[in-house]
C-alpha cells in the first residue's frame, strides 16, 4: 500500500491481488450461506465478514463444490497440504 498523508491509498500488485482474493473469498462464502444454508443476506454478508479471513482453502473447496451442487467433488476437495483427504 502507498499512501501520502491526507492523500489517496493505492495499493501495490501484491496488494491488489490480495484484495481481490479476500473479495473471492468473501462472495463464496456469502454466496454459500445465502443460497445453501438459506441465511437471510444481511446476517450472510456479516458472517462472511468474518468467516473470509479464517477459513481454510481446503473448506472452501467443499464450500464451492457443495454450491455448485457437485457434492462429489467436496468429497475429494484436496487438504492445504495438496494431499486428499483421509477416506471417511
Amino acid at each position: 500500500m502507498l499512501h501520502a498523508p491526507y492523500g489517496h491509498v493505492t495499493l501495490t500488485e501484491e496488494g491488489a491481488r490480495i484484495a481481490e482474493e479476500v473479495q473471492r473469498r468473501h462472495v463464496l462464502i456469502r454466496d454459500f450461506l445465502t443460497g445453501v444454508l438459506s441465511l437471510p443476506e444481511d446476517k450472510a454478508e456479516v458472517t462472511a465478514c468474518r468467516l473470509e479471513h479464517v477459513l481454510e482453502p481446503d473448506v472452501l473447496a467443499h464450500f464451492a463444490a457443495i454450491r455448485s451442487g457437485n457434492r462429489r467433488t467436496a468429497e475429494l476437495a484436496p487438504t492445504v497440504r495438496g494431499r486428499s483427504r483421509d477416506p471417511p
